[in-house]
């Protein structure tokens, strides 16, 4: 109980601070103190001379103003969250995630085709190139499954659509099979670049699945209309099927056609959780904490705009900034 407190306590520090980044722009902003210009002498007279009066300086609460302050301040509050987290969890003060049912089958997978002597696949699809975010969280996902393959003996295939690609690929499976203590059992050739696009991609792929037949599918990544086509295929061959993204307009066909479906922001925890890299695990834990947070704002602000003076002092405020 005492390392969740630790780890909760500075996430609710930077959330309490949040208002006050917000505000401090806004009071820092005055409007310089002018003199008022006297009237022209042909329309004063000697009698009637108007003195200079000064203007007192006021704070600038316009909309622009607010709405950049808000901005900065939610910025710097997810910021220094995930800086906090990450701290924390190279500390080993982790915050515990969930298990998620496909990645706790990875090793049956695996395994699974190693007894029926036939390889395993993974992909990250033909719509995954080298600026797609979703292809390096793929990565700890294929360095974990060629440790497995190094250590029972399967042979691991990989597919790929980007000729740039191919180097992170073969360097992450060559860290996973040297993490089994088989770097020797590495084969390069087994890495296929198949140009021509994303759907010449996924027929080439599709025929090198029905010739090796593998066991074992694996489909991580940022994937599109390719995805049905990878998930038919195994379904044909009758092989386990993983399949993993963030493409929530995709989930559907990985749900119609695969045994394990890992959907949304469980692809995102599924790297951190098997990686169990600090910088990971801290800022997911960070940012997690930071939803939480702005969902209790939302919600108690809900609940005290229901309240009479809380209304009142709401019109009184937007009467200021008008």
């Amino acid at each position: 109980m005492s390392t969740s407190l630790r780890f909760w306590m500075p996430m609710v520090a930077a959330l309490l601070l949040w208002p006050l980044l917000m505000a401090a722009p806004a009071f820092a902003q005055t409007e310089a103190p002018a003199s008022a210009a006297p009237p022209p002498a042909a329309q004063m007279s000697a009698d009637n001379a108007v003195a200079p009066t000064a203007v007192a300086a006021t704070p600038s609460w316009n909309k622009q103003t607010v709405r950049y302050a808000a901005l900065r301040g939610g910025l710097l509050a997810i910021v220094g969250a995930v800086l906090i987290g990450i701290w924390l969890a190279r500390r080993g003060r982790i915050m515990p995630l969930r298990d998620i049912a496909g990645l706790l089958v990875f090793e049956e997978a695996v395994s699974r085709a190693t007894e029926m002597g036939r390889p395993t696949l993974f992909t990250c699809g033909g719509a995954c190139d080298l600026k797609r975010v979703q292809l390096f969280a793929s990565m700890p996902l294929l360095r974990r499954v060629a440790e497995m393959s190094g250590e029972l003996g399967n042979r691991l295939i990989v597919p790929i659509c980007y000729p740039e690609t191919m180097p992170v690929h073969i360097n992450t499976m060559k860290d996973g099979f040297a993490d089994a203590g088989t770097i020797e059992a590495f084969r390069p050739d087994d890495v296929r670049f198949f140009p021509g696009g994303q759907f010449f991609f996924a027929i080439a792929s599709m025929g090198w699945m029905l010739e090796e037949r593998p066991a074992t599918c694996f489909y991580f990544g940022y994937w599109e209309a390719d995805s049905l086509l990878f998930a038919e295929t195994g379904q044909t061959i009758n092989a386990m099927q993983i399949a993993g993204t963030d493409q929530l307009y995709q989930v559907p066909f990985f749900v119609a056609s695969c045994d394990y479906t890992i959907i949304g922001e469980e692809f995102w925890a599924a790297s951190a959780k098997l990686s169990q890299d600090p910088h990971l695990l801290g800022s997911l834990g960070a940012q997690d904490v930071f939803k939480v947070g702005v969902l209790v704002l939302i919600v108690g602000g809900a609940l005290l705009c229901s309240s009479p003076f809380v209304t009142r002092a709401v019109e009184q405020i937007q009467a200021i900034l008008k």
